[in-house]
């Protein structure tokens, strides 16, 4: 028995020993992505942020999900912003109450808290794939989550106490409206259980150990950038908007409580406060209001001293100057004091990157120059929604700052610092057939302003599209940027530029830019050695000439000649041209014309679709073969070349063009 026993074991030893070891690939390594004189670096290299916000994904299967990410790849996107890790409202379906999570958190109207994590497996698969393809990640903690009555447990405090927060928590939930969304984003900050669950949500996110890395989140570069809320805080909840007006009082309390506090402590007492809020014609401390018994109100929801018409105008100007001022640094300090906090809870979890709190939709002119002299905000996070106003009443126009948010940069001479807009799409998310030459105008300008990326909405990953991905196109949204095949193109030719730094920043203080940060600018028009914008009829609206980039946008017939090759275009519609020298024998050619009509808020189209008519004719060679390659990167026809001219064809929008 022990001789049958040993042989086994040898011949079993020397059959391992024998064969070929499996091959396992190796984990590709992202550098990590620092800031370094104002700037996104990695490697040290300067690095340019293009890519998409993400929408759901995680329940995709193995097959869409490669499909996806092979196609983020081809595109030349770079970081995605995870927009829907952290929902609880909605689920893996916009329908109410779905179950079916779309991200880490549980969803749906039947669960008991919200505090365990789902989905972990999907999640790391999800990042396996990005990371394969070199994408990295940008996570918001809060975008649209709520809490339940049973979160109560996080934190152990008297039983009436507890009673009147789940019971405060039942009343935002039965709110229907979606009003309470904001006001989730917005209790962690003065409300101790809610603080408890935004730090548990964090710790458990950034201690999530990914087990082909090895690492933590918190560890792992892959994950870029992390801030707090998505398009919200106190000045947006308290001041900007009418927030208030849903808030429990169990909450509001709270609110007016620290707001009471914080007078105190400054004034000392209610005739020094009186003094120091009085101005003529203006409203100072009102009669009743008292520090003294902690009834100084807040100020957008005071039904008995705020006119109607003081209510729907957001600046208040029924009341002095220094009190609104008083209220608006209140409201700031709230928010800086949360960021500090939030900051160390992130440190302690491994975190070493910089991180922020919001982007300017919860910032305006005065909030963001405290934002920008303090230490909290490393990086400016904008959502623009810009628009390029490039129909034929707007020629000359450009729209860089639309959000209010943005306009404290306009007297720093825009950000010291990176500048991410990470949330964009044209036109507020109407779009016409504008849409497409937009990614090159955005390339263009935001190079010249020094900008440092932008992550455009959406990137759609519902199971659901994907399963029914051919009659997608039939009723395509704002938010579907991956199934606007024409803009896709423009969108990679122009990311490759952009991120190419080919497009050197203007120097401070150039008056071109001081042009461009106005709201409603009337004149971009601007001409260096690189960009050209000249508006006006038989002039093109845009052209671009670097080192390895041409590119013409232009509503009319165009000649423009180039060192290399001269772009001729014929068609008398919006054309979209965008040249790239990949090397002195290849050459890629971007060709979009227009695809919808000039109406906006409805829905993306496609009719009328129209190509570019015309040739590129270049100088250094004729042309041995031309590949014709789809929105996917595959080449699906090859056509020999005739001279050194390469005729557009009708219904071909991207090709890559060999020279003999």
């Amino acid at each position: 028995m022990n001789r049958i026993l040993i042989g086994v074991v040898v011949l079993f030893c020397t059959a391992c020993a024998s064969a070929e070891p499996p091959t396992v690939a190796p984990v590709r390594e992202l550098p990590m992505i620092t800031i370094d004189g104002g700037r996104f670096v990695a490697d040290g290299k300067e690095f340019k942020i293009w890519g998409f916000n993400q929408g759901r994904g995680l329940n995709l299967s193995d097959y869409h999900l490669r499909k996806s990410v092979d196609q983020l790849e081809f595109l030349g996107a770079n970081v995605l912003r995870l927009h829907a890790i952290d929902w609880t409202f909605w689920g893996e379906s916009d329908a109410k109450g779905n179950a079916v999570s779309s991200g880490l958190r549980p969803c749906g109207t039947d669960r008991t808290n919200t505090r365990e994590l789902v989905n972990v497996d999907k999640f790391h698969r999800l990042m396996d794939a990005l990371r394969e393809k070199g994408i990295y990640v940008a996570i918001t903690l809060t975008v649209c989550q709520n809490f339940v009555p049973g979160d109560v447990s996080v934190l152990e405090t008297t039983e009436p106490d507890a009673q009147a927060w789940s019971q405060a928590v039942a009343e935002l939930n039965a709110m229907d409206d979606g009003s309470q969304i904001h006001v989730f984003k917005v209790l962690p900050v003065f409300d101790e259980r809610s603080l408890a669950l935004r730090k548990e949500w964090a710790a458990n996110l950034l201690n999530l150990r990914n087990p082909t890395t090895g690492l933590t989140l918190a560890q792992d570069p892959q994950l870029a950038l992390l801030n707090v809320v998505n398009e919200g805080s106190s000045w947006s909840t308290f001041f900007r908007n009418n927030h208030m007006a849903h808030m429990p009082e169990y909450f509001l309390d709270k609110v007016k409580a620290r707001w009471n506090g914080y007078l105190k402590d400054k004034y000392n007492g209610d005739e020094p406060l009186a003094a120091a809020w009085a101005q003529e014609g203006k409203k100072g401390l009102l009669d009743g209001e008292s520090l003294g018994s902690g009834t100084v109100r807040l100020l957008p929801l005071d039904p008995v001293s705020l006119p109607k018409e003081e209510v729907e105008e957001k600046g208040f100007p029924g009341f002095s100057d220094a009190r609104r001022t008083d209220y608006i640094r209140f409201l700031w300090e709230m928010d800086a004091e949360h960021q500090r906090t939030m900051r160390e809870h992130f440190a302690a979890h491994g975190w070493t990157r910089p991180s922020s709190y919001c982007d300017t939709v919860g910032i305006d002119g005065t909030t963001g120059q405290w934002w920008m002299d303090s230490d909290l905000m490393p990086y400016v996070e904008d959502h623009p929604y810009d628009e390029a106003n490039i129909d034929i009443f707007h020629w000359g126009w450009i729209r860089l700052y639309k959000y209010p948010g943005a306009t404290f940069l306009v007297p720093r001479g825009g950000a010291d610092r990176p500048h991410w807009a990470s949330e964009i799409r044209e036109g507020s998310g109407w779009l016409s057939w504008t849409r497409i030459p937009f990614p090159l105008f955005i390339a263009a300008y935001y190079s010249l302003q020094g900008r440092d990326g932008a992550t455009w909405h959406v990137w759609s990953m519902d199971r659901e599209h994907y399963l029914n991905e051919t009659t997608m196109a039939d009723d395509l949204s704002w938010c579907h940027c991956n199934w606007d095949t024409p803009w896709l193109y423009v969108y990679r030719a122009a990311g490759r530029l952009f991120r190419s730094c080919e497009i050197k920043p203007l120097p401070a203080g150039h008056e071109a830019l001081a042009r461009f940060a106005d709201w409603d600018c009337q004149d971009a028009n601007f001409q260096n050695e690189r960009v050209v914008r000249i508006h006006g009829e038989n002039r093109a609206i845009l052209t671009v000439s670097t080192d390895h980039f041409r590119a013409v946008t232009s509503p009319y017939p165009q000649k423009k000649e180039f060192s290399d090759l001269a772009v001729d275009i014929t068609s008398r519609t919006i054309n979209t041209v965008i040249v790239e020298k990949i090397s002195d024998r290849l050459y890629e050619v971007t060709a979009v014309g227009k695809a919808g009509d000039m109406k906006q808020g409805e829905n993306i189209m496609f009719k009328p679709m129209t190509s570019v008519a015309g040739t590129v004719t270049f100088k250094n060679g004729t042309i041995a073969s031309i590949e014709h390659v789809d929105h996917t990167g595959v080449v699906y026809e090859t056509v020999e070349g005739d001279g050194s001219a390469m005729r557009f064809v009708p219904g071909v929008r991207l090709y890559r063009v060999h020279l003999r």
